[in-house]
């Protein structure tokens, strides 16, 4: 039995555990094996020039310090357009993410690459319009390889806040409870400008957040929104959960409930490694997810792990669930603490490992006509 209430704070307790000592130390070189701004912008633009129509670029807007806003649309054009059921899959919302951008690019050129020869490939892209934002937030990610400070390790935007403050953390600026104060030290945390995790003064403050928000209310044809995410932990391969429409909007698509549940386990099956030693994804929707964890971690963080959560307020899949109906699956890769070390081996297969289980989630979505549009 799913337990959403649960599945909101475990991501938020889990990113608390990276603090608390599951982080490795990153090597400041690390940059040169993962994409800056420029890097993507002209990777992108080759594979436009040399895949189009198949593969188009669009500019959703622009940040505050002027860099675009991709979101790259891969597959037939459907005339007219909107007929085709939609998936969504954004990277780097989190600045210091990039393996997650990395990722991006890797399913975008298996795609790509595969299209004319792989019958399941060709299936998926002649019945869905897929849609990849493979870097939400530029100015987070160039300011996090610039040297300022340690790579993967800057999370926010760049917008300047205050005197010597910058930047938002735009998985906490949709409008999802952002008044929420279900915890005393929660407020504090959220509206204190220098703090990782500050949500901005307001709802969709950012451009970044307005122009991702504006794109979903454009498409009502999406049913289906992939957030991923990264961080370092030695302890379990990451955390997968699925939000389906069981908020205020609860039963005007039942469809949409139905399909996520019906997915999840397969697709968190899908993008485990066995080979890996570590445990599985955890699935964050289980009822029993934080008792699972609590066997998973270090026994010096058990105490962290508390028996009831909160709701996290303020994150992507959490507004696309509740406002728009969406089914909206928040993937947490954990890196293993060899993961730079190995480099760039570990991230192929990072992407491998994810591949697999982003196939499975389309292909089972293309068989289900059912998951009602917006």
């Amino acid at each position: 039995m799913f337990n959403m209430q649960t599945c909101y704070s475990l991501f938020m307790l889990l990113s608390s555990l990276f603090i608390a000592g599951c982080s490795t130390t990153v090597p400041h070189n690390v940059n040169e094996h993962f994409y800056d701004y420029q890097h993507i912008t002209n990777e992108l633009h080759a594979l436009t020039e040399k895949n189009a129509p198949f593969v188009e670029t669009y500019v959703l807007d622009y940040t505050h310090e002027g860099r675009a806003i991709m979101a790259i649309k891969i597959g037939k054009r459907a005339n007219p357009i909107q007929t085709k059921p939609g998936v969504l899959a954004i990277f780097a919302e989190h600045a210091g993410e990039h393996d997650t951008t990395s990722l991006a690019m890797g399913i975008m050129q298996y795609l790509i690459d595969h299209y004319s020869t792989d019958e399941n490939v060709s299936r998926i892209l002649e019945k869905t319009e897929l849609w990849i934002i493979p870097m939400m937030n530029p100015d987070g990610v160039d300011y996090d390889l610039s040297g300022a400070g340690e790579p993967f390790s800057w999370r926010k935007n760049r917008r300047r806040t205050g005197e010597a403050t910058y930047g938002v953390d735009l998985n906490r600026n949709w409008e999802y409870h952002f008044e929420t104060e279900s915890l005393p030290e929660m407020p504090k945390n959220y509206s204190q400008k220098d703090n990782p995790n500050y949500a901005g003064d307001k709802p969709f403050s950012e451009r970044e957040t307005r122009a991702v928000r504006d794109f979903l209310l454009a498409h009502k044809n999406i049913r289906i929104l992939l957030d991923y995410h990264s961080g370092g932990a030695g302890f379990m391969q990451g955390a997968v959960g699925c939000f389906n429409g069981r908020g205020s909007r609860k039963g005007t698509h039942p469809s949409v409930d139905t399909f996520c549940n019906n997915v999840i386990d397969g697709f968190a099956e899908a993008i485990s490694d066995p080979d890996d030693g570590r445990p599985d994804f955890l699935l964050t929707n289980r009822e029993d997810a934080a008792s699972i964890l609590r066997q998973r971690v270090p026994f010096y963080l058990r105490p962290f792990v508390p028996s009831t959560f909160f709701q996290e307020p303020g994150t992507a899949v959490n507004y696309v669930y509740d406002q728009l109906n969406i089914a909206a699956i928040c993937i947490e890769m954990f890196r293993d603490r060899s993961f730079f070390k190995k480099l760039p081996d570990s991230q192929n297969k990072l992407t491998k490992n994810q591949i697999r289980g982003f196939l499975r989630l389309l292909t089972v979505q293309t068989t289900n006509e059912d998951v009602g549009f917006r």
